[in-house]
């Protein structure tokens, strides 16, 4: 699994998934059933397969505070994004 950040404007996206190499084993089919049966727990992630073949789950963070820092993910909610990948 790779974590990956990118700064907004208006927050952070942040994207869990797997490269190129290893993005076979993940079943997109199996991704959107999982994501469209549950979406309450499932939805705030977004599926996205990237240009050079790889695939996460995308979701944007907003910014909180006066500071420019996004409030970190909880184990909670990375463990639904693996779970949603799997």
């Amino acid at each position: 699994m790779q974590l990956l950040a990118y700064p907004l404007a208006a927050g952070v996206l942040i994207a869990i998934g797997l490269e190129r190499d290893l993005a076979y084993r993940i079943n997109a089919e199996s991704l959107l059933r999982k994501r469209s049966a549950d979406p309450v727990r499932f939805g705030a992630w977004l599926p996205a397969l990237f240009a050079d073949g790889s695939c996460y789950v995308v979701r944007r963070l907003p910014h909180f505070g006066s500071g420019s820092e996004a409030p970190p993910l909880s184990i909670d909610e990375l463990a639904i994004a693996q779970e949603l990948l799997s």
